[in-house]
């Protein structure tokens, strides 16, 4: 299939650099509005449409990659040429539903999913869903697609704007709290050199040992908190600022901000 990308910015970009060696440079058709965006593949092989509508035309599969709250005007623009009309539709917009699309281009087959941007280094997690016009082989093409980019779960429709939360969010809760130990750390004395890749090897250690450890995480806590200990101070500080309560917070806003962009 040939790909139309509409928008190219740093998550198509994180699976345009996925797709090296699994889709030829040929088969794919570039467009954005903004010019320095385009020129950033120059050295590319990819195609560089003069507008959303030539790219799409050019395409088998057309990727909305652009805000969600450009969408209503990119839809003008792609109905007003009629150029989608038998076209596999994927979308990467948070909180835009399929009924979005439908409504707009009428019965076509739509695939809705959610990346996150470690698919710049090959470990994404990316969520999909299909209407039921997706039949399996175009599914586990685009699945494929995402698959390039670290690894693919498939849910009901009615959960996408739940997992947003946790898998397309969370990254910034997690580049957040990276900063956070870095930053205190140096304010109490350390030295800088090699201090940022040591806090960022113990999230990833700990990571990887609850996923190969068949312990809850409550267990895994236990393990780290000694009685009257340093670990237990911390913890009860964190306690203390409600640590668990606002990542849930942060979660449900996430929730009802996608939610909000979909009835944009």
């Amino acid at each position: 299939m040939k790909l139309a990308f509409l928008g190219v910015g740093n998550m198509a970009g994180a699976i345009l650099g996925s797709l090296r060696g699994v889709v030829d440079d040929a088969d794919i058709i570039l467009f954005d509005r903004f010019p320095e965006a385009m020129a950033r593949y120059a050295d590319r092989g990819y195609v560089r449409a003069v507008s959303a509508p030539a790219a799409a035309a050019a395409a088998d599969c057309v990727i909305f990659a652009v805000k969600p709250q450009n969408m209503p005007e990119l839809f003008n623009e792609l109905k007003a040429a009629d150029v989608v009309h038998d076209k596999l539709l994927v979308s990467i917009a948070a909180g835009v539903p399929i009924r979005a699309f439908t409504d707009a281009f009428g019965p076509l087959p739509v695939v809705r999913t959610m990346p996150n941007t470690p698919m710049l280094i090959g470990e994404g997690v990316i969520a999909l869903c299909r209407n039921a016009l997706v039949d399996d082989a175009a599914f586990a093409f685009v699945r494929s697609l995402f698959d390039a980019a670290g690894s693919t779960i498939v849910l009901d429709e009615a959960d996408m704007n739940k997992i947003i939360s946790v898998t397309s969010s969370s990254p910034a809760y997690v580049f957040l709290f990276i900063k956070s130990i870095y930053e205190s750390g140096l304010a109490q004395g350390l030295a800088d050199e090699g201090l940022l890749d040591a806090v960022c090897d113990a999230v990833i250690g700990s990571a990887k040992l609850v996923k190969a450890s068949d312990k809850t995480p409550d267990e895994l806590i236990a393990m780290v908190t000694s009685k009257k200990g340093t670990t237990e101070q911390a913890l009860m500080k964190l306690d203390e600022y409600k640590f668990a309560e606002g990542i849930h917070e942060a979660m449900l806003a996430c929730t009802r901000r996608a939610e909000e962009l979909g009835r944009a």
